[in-house]
């Protein structure tokens, strides 16, 4: 009992470390062209949802939520590219096991996924979504579409040699091409759609968004942990 206590206390203070992490690394990757056009993306998306206005959201068609999904995809993009300056980090010299630097890798996702929900959320909030609109378009579009886009972490990692010839991070890790597609896929659908009114067929795409998500997370840490190349092998 008191071991599954200390792992569950060890589990959340990983958690919250991996999220300090980040957050310097963020700011480091402020520095970098990639994050500066990370950042210029991010603001671009803000302006994108100002610019369509407070009532947008009144205004559209039954399907009128698939224009809305456009500056959500740029805010995905350009906080993927504030968030993964990790990918320069040469995994054999981590003072950790694989399966400490896989779990990481996963926090990491969880992490970015949460600014992606909190930053849509927002937009549906600007563009005029209220209570249990807002509340069902942010547990069941935001959410899960954000766990797909987090898989930007690994799948996107930046290679470390300039020369055209490195890996990428769906490269070293081995991962599945059809599960990469698959997960941003869904993903992408089920931001880009939004129902006017909510109904049984609405929860289609969300639910296959989860499920694709939670699986390719499954994997993607299969993969890490258990993968037979390092960095210095390249």
């Amino acid at each position: 009992m008191k071991e599954a206590i200390r792992g569950k206390r060890r589990a959340v203070g990983q958690f919250f470390h991996t999220g300090r992490e980040l957050l310097v690394e963020v700011r480091s990757s402020l520095h970098t062209k990639r994050g500066k056009w990370g950042l210029l993306i991010w603001a671009a998306a803000f302006l994108w949802v100002a610019w369509l206005g407070r009532d947008a959201w009144d205004a559209w068609d039954a399907w009128g939520g698939y224009e809305a999904g456009y500056p959500i995809l740029w805010l995905w993009m350009g906080i993927g590219m504030m968030m993964s300056l990790q990918g320069h980090k040469l995994a054999y010299l981590l003072p950790i096991s694989r399966k400490d630097f896989a779990m990481e890798k996963v926090w990491k996702m969880i992490w970015m996924a949460l600014a992606i929900a909190v930053s849509a959320s927002f937009c549906f909030w600007y563009e005029g979504m209220e209570g249990k609109e807002l509340c069902m378009a942010a547990v069941w579009k935001a959410g899960p579409a954000s766990l797909g886009f987090a898989a930007y972490q690994v799948a996107a990692a930046p290679e470390m040699r300039r020369d055209g010839k490195g890996k990428t991070g769906t490269q070293v890790y081995h991962l599945s091409q059809w599960m990469v597609v698959l997960n941003v896929g869904v993903a992408m659908l089920n931001i880009m759609i939004m129902p006017r009114a909510w109904g049984l067929g609405s929860f289609v795409l969300p639910v296959l968004n989860y499920v694709a998500s939670i699986a390719a997370i499954c994997s993607f840490y299969r993969a890490i942990a258990y993968t037979d190349e390092y960095y210095d092998e390249w």
